[in-house]
């Protein structure tokens, strides 16, 4: 099935019931969901570096990675910095190539923005019952 909005606006957008359309559409995006989901470089927190590193203290994460040449973190949450795994792993080899890291980095972002575009218009797609085409897929997800 291609994901073709305007033939479907009906289905989609006026008709509040769940139809074959919307189910159609969720498995759709559940399948790309899947797919970009095994293509994503990991990330870790400063606490999984501690663990990976072996370090007995948050401070020894924090003065490593407050060196200059140490990457940026990716992606802030709640206050918690997210560095990209691949990225750092590069760093401690020493024998990282900076061009294949930002190539990375960018594929990262942009898989992220991706996904954004998606959870935003997926969750204005409601259902008879108000929920959400996106939180029909959370819970998919989850129960998975």
């Amino acid at each position: 099935m291609d994901l073709d909005f305007k033939t479907n606006k009906y289905e989609l957008f006026d008709d509040w019931h769940q139809n074959k359309t919307k189910q159609e559409f969720t498995q759709k995006f559940q399948q790309q969901a899947q797919v970009e989901k095994t293509q994503l470089p990991q990330l870790l927190s400063r606490e999984d570096l501690k663990i990976r590193w072996q370090m007995n203290s948050r401070q020894s994460v924090h003065q490593v990675a407050s060196k200059p040449d140490f990457p940026q973190p990716v992606f802030a949450f709640n206050q918690r910095l997210i560095e990209k795994g691949a990225l750092l792993e590069k760093l401690l080899d020493d024998h990282g190539d900076a061009a294949q890291t930002e190539k990375e980095l960018q594929q990262l972002l942009s898989a992220e923005n991706r996904y954004q575009e998606l959870k935003q218009f997926t969750s204005k797609i409601k259902y008879q019952d108000q929920s959400t085409m996106f939180q029909h897929f959370v819970q998919e997800i989850k129960s998975r």
